[in-house]
């Protein structure tokens, strides 16, 4: 990746507002203990549909516009026998443009459903696992992740009381269990993990979060194996880690973390670069002890990535404005409040506005209105960009694909994700440009090396790109 210096900050006043649409959208008529949430364009549409995992199913609603869903699970096939999902990942892995999902359970082994124009085929028996693992069922989590570039999209699992594990796609949607070779098969309480290329160098790494055992931060070293640089790093933290999430809230085009800490203040780990990161708690994170999950966008698309962060036990859902430079203050005069026993969070457009919208899941189904979607009616004056990529020599989700945009002396980069394990923000990349009225610079360096640019790009567009 090639790094441009950022010369300039400007604060492009945008306004912070959301409107609970719960009711009036359709999706709080569900009887899901929501733990995990994710937008996916499941059918091909143009539209973000709505997935909802808890401790008693799942659920998937479909976008049917006006702002209005419809619960589609069972004409779908999406049902999942009323098992305790712990959370999902969706990717194109057999890259007939439609997104496949894998669906972790906690006191079941996992499941791989292949989307088939719409409706789900159960491909779960394509997953390997050692009879041992798979006797013992439960996983807390699984990421969809390009290791070696080559196109095929590999699953990297989170596992409860067993060895985490790594399949790589060999074809066919076919996976083989490389966890030991790849130096992958760690045994503790894993919760949650993120992958992003955090040196630069065109591979996805990995970081790790545990409940109360030391964090991992796995180098990709571009053979197939992993090394766990986490102490060297300064990424160790040993904690009641519970979720992450990756964002450069800088400006540097460099990744940054997000720790969400159950017990204890959750906090920010800086990218400084050549693997090394500095942990700072903005002031209104240190009250913010009891969080159960995280997400980063721009929510007043003013250029400066903004954070959201639900907490349960009472503790107060907070919405934090990026200041400029990584600085954040808490954003006061927005409501949160529902629901009060959060379950993941995810972060889409649900009505192409340009404006990132909320959604934030119920662990209790009814409890305080049940599971809350907020539309995002702020952003004042300020342009956007939307971006849907599909690869072609990569993988055609454009898992792992890097997106650097330039508007005068500002630079943003954000990278496609396959989530963190447990919630799955949506696949196109949404950037806020202030007021700029033109676009300098796209440049999308593609999973598998290949460089593309586009100049001079129009504003307030969602904007599909393919690789040459």
């Amino acid at each position: 990746m090639v790094a441009y210096s950022c010369l300039l900050f400007v604060a492009f006043a945008g306004t912070i507002s959301f409107k609970d649409v719960s009711v009036s959208s359709g999706i709080e008529v569900n009887t899901i203990a929501t733990k995990a949430v994710q937008w996916i364009d499941y059918n091909r549409d143009g539209k973000l549909d709505l997935v909802l995992l808890g401790d008693n199913g799942t659920a998937l609603f479909k976008n049917i516009g006006n702002g209005k869903f419809v619960d589609v699970t069972q004409q779908a096939h999406f049902g999942n026998g009323g098992r305790f999902a712990t959370g999902a990942s969706w990717a194109d892995i057999d890259n007939n443009g439609f997104p496949d999902v894998f669906i972790s359970n906690h006191n079941d082994p996992p499941k791989l459903l292949l989307n088939q124009n719409g409706v789900f085929k159960d491909i779960t028996s394509r997953i390997k696992r050692p009879s041992e693992i798979q006797s013992s069922g439960p996983s807390v989590g699984g990421i969809f992740i390009d290791i070696n570039n080559d196109k095929l999209i590999d699953l990297y699992i989170i596992n409860e009381g067993a060895p985490n594990q790594l399949f790589k796609h060999t074809g066919a949607t076919q996976f083989t269990d490389i966890s030991s070779s790849a130096h992958l098969n760690y045994n503790g309480p894993g919760r949650s993990a993120v992958a992003a290329d955090f040196n630069g160098d065109g591979y996805q790494d990995l970081y790790l979060v545990n409940v109360k055992a030391p964090n991992k931060l796995y180098l990709n070293n571009k053979d197939g194996t992993f090394t766990d640089i986490a102490t060297a790093a300064g990424v160790d933290y040993n904690g009641a880690t519970v979720s992450t999430a990756a964002a450069d809230i800088n400006h540097d085009q460099k990744p940054d973390l997000l720790v969400v800490d159950n017990e204890n203040s959750s906090f920010l780990y800086k990218n400084l670069g050549n693997l090394k990161f500095q942990k700072v708690i903005p002031g209104p994170l240190k009250s913010a002890k009891h969080g159960v999950a995280g997400a980063f966008a721009d929510y007043d698309l003013d250029t400066n990535v903004d954070l959201v962060l639900a907490q349960e036990k009472g503790a107060p859902n907070l919405l934090l404005r990026n200041t400029g430079n990584g600085g954040f203050i808490r954003v006061t005069g927005v409501d949160l409040s529902r629901p009060d026993d959060p379950g993941g969070i995810c972060i889409g457009d649900f009505n192409n506005d340009g404006l990132p919208d909320i959604m934030i899941g119920n662990g209790i189904p009814g409890q305080n209105g049940g599971d809350s979607l907020y539309e995002n009616t702020g952003g004042g004056t300020n342009n956007y960009l939307a971006l849907v990529l599909e690869g072609s020599s990569s993988n055609r989700s454009g898992i792992g694909a890097t997106v650097l945009i330039q508007t005068g002396q500002i630079y943003q980069q954000q990278s496609v994700s396959g989530g963190n394990g447990q919630s799955q923000n949506s696949l196109p990349l949404n950037f806020g440009l202030g007021s700029s009225s033109i676009v300098d610079t796209v440049r999308i360096v593609w999973p598998d090396g290949k460089t593309q640019s586009l100049n001079q790009v129009n504003v307030n567009q969602i904007l599909k790109v393919k690789e040459p």
